[in-house]
C-alpha cells in the first residue's frame, strides 16, 4: 500500500480543522439568530404587558437574552481570530513548503 507524502497527510489534517472550525461558526451564528428572535419577542412582549410584575419578568428575561447574545457574540468573534490565525499560519506554512 502507498501512502500519501507527508506533506499531503498534513493537508487533509489541517482541511478538515478547518472544515470543523466554519462548521462551529455556522452553529454560532444560527445560535445568534435564534437568540436575537427570542430577545425581539421579548421586547415585544415587555411592551405589551399590562401587570407590573409580568412586565418585571419578562425585562428580566429580556435582560438574560441580552447577555446571551454578548456571549455568543465573543465566542463569534473568538472564533473569527481563531480561523484567521488558522488561514495565516496555512498561509505560512505554504509559502515555506515551496521555498
Amino acid at each position: 500500500m502507498i501512502s500519501p507524502p507527508p506533506n499531503r497527510s498534513i493537508q487533509i489534517s489541517q482541511r478538515s480543522d478547518n472544515f470543523h472550525l466554519l462548521f462551529q461558526i455556522c452553529k454560532l451564528k444560527d445560535e445568534i439568530d435564534a437568540e436575537s428572535l427570542n430577545h425581539h419577542a421579548l421586547q415585544k412582549e415587555e411592551q405589551a404587558a399590562e401587570n407590573a410584575d409580568a412586565k418585571a419578568k419578562v425585562a428580566f428575561l429580556a435582560g438574560k437574552s441580552e447577555e446571551r447574545l454578548q456571549a455568543l457574540a465573543v465566542l463569534m468573534l473568538h472564533c473569527c481570530a481563531g480561523l484567521q490565525d488558522y488561514q495565516e499560519s496555512n498561509n505560512m506554512l505554504t509559502l515555506t513548503t515551496f521555498d
